[in-house]
């Protein structure tokens, strides 16, 4: 096989091992869906406990910091966000929504938690 045919074979291996990657999430990465089926389903989820999401600040103003995670967001339906600014008027980060849905979202691990606090 010459150079330029095992290159093709490369590529065409890395294109099709990609796609398939691709399909996986952080849940399969992290071993939480082996887990889930290894319990039967049986996992909790979070429901009774507090969440404390604490992040800092990617904004210049100090009377307007840029941490919170967005409320409003669609993987935070049912969850309530309480302030904890004392009285700062907090702008939502799309760094901390993200790792809010990722930890408590409804299609997260700990889809049971109700509140969070940020």
């Amino acid at each position: 096989m010459t150079g330029r045919s095992l290159f093709r074979c490369w590529l065409a291996w890395s294109i099709v091992g990609s796609g398939a990657a691709a399909h996986a999430d952080y849940l399969d990465d992290i071993g939480y869906r082996a887990l889930v089926a290894q319990q039967n389903g049986n996992v909790p989820l979070g429901a009774n406990i507090r969440i404390d999401q604490i992040e800092a600040s990617v904004g210049p103003d100090p009377k307007s910091p840029i941490y919170r995670a967005d409320p409003s967001n669609t993987a935070f339906s049912g969850v309530t966000s309480i302030d904890q600014t004392a009285g700062a008027n907090p702008l939502f980060s799309s760094h901390a929504t993200g790792v809010a849905a990722l930890f408590t979202g409804n299609n997260s691990m700990t889809s049971g938690v109700q509140t969070i606090n940020n």
